[in-house]
């Protein structure tokens, strides 16, 4: 795909726009894949998306049991909710 990466280094819009479908494709596996680097090794590796969402949620997990053990108990209700609104924040 380098030769994809040359056309859009370059700006040559007419070529863009004849892979158009492709691009939109890489953008789409880049938007679910994230930037999380065990996902992307794993996903250049195997070509998995249910391996992809599990370690994206096991990471997530991981993320959250780590926040909530340094966090004092008389807040660690609201901090939980807190951080289940992320996604519905950022969807907004």
């Amino acid at each position: 795909e380098s030769q994809l990466c040359d056309i859009i280094n370059n700006l040559q819009f007419d070529l863009i726009d004849l892979f158009h479908e492709k691009l939109t494709d890489y953008l789409k596996t880049y938007f679910y894949i994230g930037g999380m680097p065990e996902v992307v090794a794993s996903y250049v590796h195997d070509k998995d998306f249910q391996k992809v969402r599990h370690l994206q949620k096991r990471i997530l997990s991981d993320y959250k049991s780590d926040f909530l053990n340094h966090i004092p108990s008389e807040i660690l209700d609201k901090a939980d909710k807190l951080w289940e609104s992320i996604p519905v924040q950022l969807a907004k």
